[in-house]
């Protein structure tokens, strides 16, 4: 077998050379996979780092995402920033190749757990959760690109710079195919619950299976709301349900309770004194650092005073009046009236430094995702289970409820809701996509703040450095 050098978090210069004989290490002692292959504890270490390497994932996920949707904008109109806000994004801009990279890390230490599976389960003491953990983070980082990027290559196996041609881009619709396959492979393995929001779940793998199914180019609207109906009552057996309040979902460094009972799957992250480096520093302490990164580039103190501002158009619907609740904990109140109003969800407690995690999956999630599965490709519903969890998340804002007597809940209010709930979360720019509104949605908002959209910009390209290093290979 060829000698590998492993460490927690993976550093490559392209995405075929994963496999590259040495690999920056984290650790003064180098370990080799060879090493590693022996022990469940080995197997462990490599599967830590596949969560470490997730951890770069949230440091510019936003620009991709939230800025390229009507709920944020950036300072100013100049500047590599605004490429992002203003849809003149190339395939030489870095952070579209760190996104890109970063999650192809992500799966390159997944598979070298699941290449090596017969082996570990062959080991005395062998836990087959590790194996679903690797399902799950591999299926996760791969819904992550094709929902960016669209043709991407799967890849399901240890790449190296001689087999990368096995993984060509492939088709969106055979992508979900093998993604849903390995949220079913995580969910057959995984545990119902853990002592960890920070690890993959049954739970989770079943929500994600059933967002995906939602996602993919012909939706299975029956196979989600099957997936999704047990987990919508208050009894569900994995012991989900809302937060009281919802400002308690978000820790700011004000006390509040990170593993609160609504959260479902997050990426931790401590706090740091450093200064905030790039996205794509090569030492686990700045991988560490890094991921507090987005928190402070997010907030009002972030590049350019502030990299993810609302909008003119969310601030007409983001308001102290219309939403009492969430409002305050969405909104940097005393910039609401400036030219620049800020997002609080995220908001640093220490200067640059922030230990705030990052949430990928919350129970109000399910609840909405159960609505969007019964309401499928109709305009309304009027069933009882949907208004009552839609009515759940309404309650808790503060705000009007459905009537399940005498309203119908449409596909335009509960898309309404979800922006409401989730701004900030970079949830937005997928949900116009999977609703089908995107280019309608984003061509408006184009217009209105005077930007450059067209339909060919909700997917991003190839990164130029995967097309130059594959000869032309991934186009």
């Amino acid at each position: 077998m060829k000698k590998y050098i492993i460490l927690i978090a993976i550093i490559t210069t392209g995405f075929y050379s994963c496999s590259s004989d040495t690999l920056s290490l984290s650790s003064p002692n180098d370990v080799t996979v060879e090493d590693l292959l022996t022990s469940t504890t080995g197997f462990e270490q490599i599967l830590i780092g596949a969560y470490d390497a997730y951890q770069k994932i949230p440091t510019n996920e936003y620009l991709l995402t939230e800025i390229r949707s009507d709920n944020a904008t950036v300072g100013a109109q100049f500047g590599s920033l605004a490429t992002y806000d203003n849809f003149s994004i190339t395939e030489d801009n870095v952070e579209v190749f760190n996104y890109w990279s970063n999650n192809y890390k992500v799966i390159y230490q997944t598979n070298l757990v699941l290449d090596n599976r017969e082996n570990f389960l062959a080991l005395p003491g062998a836990d087959k959760s590790v194996l679903g953990e690797a399902y799950f983070l591999r299926a996760l980082s791969h819904f992550n690109l094709v929902r960016i990027f669209r043709d991407i290559p799967y890849v399901d196996g240890v790449l190296t710079a001689d087999n990368f041609t096995n993984y060509p881009q492939l088709a969106e619709a055979t992508t979900y195919e093998k993604i849903n396959a390995d949220f079913e492979m995580a969910r057959s393995l995984l545990e119902v619950t853990n002592n960890s929001k920070t690890r993959a779940t049954q739970g989770a793998a079943i929500i994600l299976l059933a967002k995906s199914l939602l996602s993919q180019p012909s939706p299975d609207y029956i196979g989600a709301q099957t997936l999704l109906s047990p987990l919508v009552v208050d009894t569900n057996e994995f012991g989900y349900k809302l937060t009281n309040n919802f400002d308690d979902i978000f820790a700011r460094g004000d006390g509040g309770d990170e593993n609160n009972e609504e959260i479902i799957f997050k990426v931790p992250y401590t706090q740091s004194s450093g200064n905030p480096v790039t996205s794509d520093s090569e030492t686990e302490d700045q991988v560490q650092s890094e991921g507090e990164r987005w928190s402070f580039d997010m907030t009002e103190n972030g590049q350019s005073n502030g990299s993810n501002l609302a909008t003119a158009n969310l601030e007409t619907l983001m308001t102290i009046v219309l939403e009492p609740v969430r409002f305050p904990t969405t909104i940097v109140e005393d910039t609401f009236f400036d030219d620049r109003t800020f997002n609080n969800k995220w908001i640093p407690d220490n200067g640059e430094g922030s230990g705030n995690d990052w949430i990928v999956l919350r129970y109000a999630d399910v609840l909405l995702l159960y609505c969007e599965a019964i309401i499928g490709d109709t305009q309304s519903t009027d069933n009882a289970a949907a208004i009552a969890a839609y009515n759940k998340i309404k309650v808790r804002a503060g705000v009007a409820t459905l009537d399940a007597a005498t309203e119908s809940l449409s596909r335009e209010a509960l898309l309404a809701e979800r922006r409401m709930e989730f701004v900030f979360e970079n949830q937005r720019f997928f949900d116009l996509v999977r609703f089908g509104v995107a280019n309608d949605v984003l061509q408006a908002h184009s217009d209105e703040a005077g930007l450059f959209f067209n339909p060919n910009d909700i997917y991003l390209g190839t990164p130029q450095r995967e097309i130059d290093n594959s000869n032309g290979f991934y186009k």
